[in-house]
């Protein structure tokens, strides 16, 4: 809780975790191991022998689990990226799914993110949220709205139903979105391929008045978001088109972001030369660094714009 590292502490709590734990003592109960799962996670100790145990331990106590308990160990999980357990965690959901109706909206929402994080996809469980989505959306904050259809984007659960419903929430909550709860929104249900013009109308008018708040990847994210679904909406293109050039002049936006922006802008064929002259700039100085789709994009974008840009062709072309 006071994020206090000490590296030998932890260590020997460690130790001691582990042998009490292969020793079923009675005293490390499923309440002792959330929490220590929990509290290293939460200070990012990576014990491969201490997770397995843990993870041992889980199987054996999960129904025993507290609903807050199942949420922090998926958590905990999904924090370290302990992707190698994949029985634990399919005993983590069975045991959510058996009590969802009980869990509180927050823990939903983090064991949501956990499997989102995770890349898992339990469909038992991903279905038991929707059913919580749909009945109760309207009393998430927009943080949980935010989290839930960005964890069901990263998995790939689509919904509709469930997935109008966050919409519709969100909607009637936009003014509390934060810059990164906007582009995340927008990314998941463009992701998705599922397009709420009111949200898209709602979110648009949101980051207009507050681009300034965003950072580079929330910027190239919307704009990409906005892009996928064909909702060109120029007001919100033309400020993240002033905010991004700032950014990359400033040296804050990393190749993906310039490469997705750049097929964004392409994609609704909306040309800014200012933003344009930014991109090639700082690309054609770390072009040998760009993944090979991101080159694509680029390459894609100059085309679609009709655009001749000689250095930046050959630099790609190099």
């Amino acid at each position: 809780k006071l994020h206090f590292r000490d590296e030998a502490l932890l260590k020997a709590a460690s130790v001691e975790a582990i042998r009490r734990m292969e020793e079923s003592s009675e005293d490390f109960d499923a309440m002792c191991v959330a929490s220590i799962s929990w509290a290293f996670a939460t200070l990012g100790y990576w014990d491969g022998k201490l997770l397995e145990v843990i993870g041992a331990a889980v199987e054996k106590r999960v129904w025993r689990c507290k609903t807050q308990e199942l949420s922090n160990l998926a958590w905990a999980f999904a924090t370290l990226t302990v992707r190698n357990q994949t029985s634990v965690l399919n005993v983590i959901a069975a045991a959510a799914c058996q009590r969802i109706n009980e869990f509180e909206l927050q823990h939903i929402t983090n064991t949501t993110w956990a499997f989102g994080r995770l890349g898992i996809l339990n469909q038992e469980l991903m279905g038991a949220v929707s059913g919580i989505v749909r009945m109760k959306a309207h009393q998430f904050d927009v943080q949980g709205l935010s989290n839930t259809v960005w964890s069901f984007a990263k998995v790939l659960y689509n919904d509709e139903a469930t997935l109008q419903t966050i919409a519709a929430a969100a909607v009637t909550k936009a003014a509390e979105l934060t810059s990164q709860e906007m582009g995340n929104t927008s990314w998941a249900f463009a992701r998705l391929s599922i397009y709420n013009e009111q949200l898209v109308d709602a979110i648009a008018a949101q980051g207009v008045l507050r681009i300034s708040a965003f950072n580079s990847q929330e910027l190239s994210n919307t704009a990409f978001a906005y892009a996928t679904v064909s909702a060109i909406n120029v007001p919100l293109m033309d400020a993240i088109a002033a905010e991004m050039v700032e950014r990359i002049e400033a040296g804050a936006a990393d190749n993906q972001a310039l490469s997705n922006t750049a097929w964004a802008f392409a994609k609704c064929e909306l040309y800014y030369e200012p933003l344009h002259e930014a991109i090639s700039a700082a690309a054609i100085r770390r072009v040998s660094e760009f993944v090979p789709q991101g080159l694509s994009n680029l390459a894609w974008a100059l085309a679609r714009l009709a655009i001749t840009d000689g250095p930046l062709l050959a630099a790609i072309a190099d």
